[in-house]
């Protein structure tokens, strides 16, 4: 009776050690680095600053505009555009144009979105 039983298990067995080995053999893992946050075209390579702005006086707690500063001289003629975001819906947007020798560009928001709306800011910079 053992040895029946011996011959039943050993498939089993032979399975259970087998196919992790055999799993891992198909995988194939590269080297390459995993990146987020900043993507910039050749023709424009800028890394800019951006600040938010709170208004005076009755907009004292609100973003009124976003300055984009640090912006390369190769994208200058191009676009900006600006993307506040509240939680995961965009608040505001806006979009101006690069002066020709780059630099800073002040962003002026439709609408005033209060501060505590405010959760993260979005900036594209489009080449000439």
């Amino acid at each position: 009776m053992v040895g029946m039983a011996v011959r039943r298990w050993w498939p089993v067995l032979i399975m259970a050690l087998c196919f992790p080995v055999a799993s891992a053999a198909t995988l194939s893992i590269t080297g390459a680095t995993i990146g987020s946050g900043t993507g910039m075209p050749a023709a424009c390579a800028s890394a800019p600053t951006v600040a938010q702005n709170l208004g005076t006086l009755v907009n004292a707690t609100n973003v009124v505009s976003v300055d984009v500063s640090g912006i390369a001289a190769s994208c200058g003629g191009g676009t900006v555009r600006l993307t506040l975001y509240n939680n995961t819906e965009a608040a505001q947007e806006a979009t101006q144009a690069i002066p020709g020798g780059g630099g800073s560009v002040n962003l002026t928001l439709p609408t005033p979105v209060p501060l505590k709306d405010s959760h993260f800011v979005a900036v594209t910079l489009q080449g000439p």
